[in-house]
């Protein structure tokens, strides 16, 4: 009896000991899950962002792309297509794309 009486004892202790870890991993995870939120904000639009994801997080941005000519809010085409292939099916320079990436930048930080 003595010897199964330590075992229990053994295995009770075993089983603190991985329980205390346990807590230690959620901690880190809510960390990384805190500065992943964090990236996700500080994230940079670029000619290579589609446009619905664009007028989803900045519905504001509608404004600066009809100024450019594309009116790519009731367009079908902006659920798959990029920034930077709206600007170039409508006819826009290189240049062009980046001073409206650059306005709409703008306007994300303020």
């Amino acid at each position: 009896m003595q010897k199964r009486e330590v075992k229990m004892a053994k295995k009770k202790i075993n089983n603190k000991k991985t329980k205390a870890k346990k807590p230690k991993k959620r901690i880190t995870s809510l960390k990384k899950a805190k500065n992943t939120r964090i990236k996700k904000q500080k994230k940079k639009i670029t000619s290579k962002t589609k446009i619905k994801n664009l007028l989803d997080k900045m519905p504001e941005a509608a404004e600066l792309l009809f100024d450019a000519g594309l009116f790519c809010v009731g367009c079908p085409m902006s659920m798959n297509e990029t920034i930077g292939q709206g600007c170039k099916a409508h006819g826009m320079k290189k240049k062009e794309i980046e001073e409206l990436i650059k306005k709409i930048n703008q306007k994300l930080e303020q």
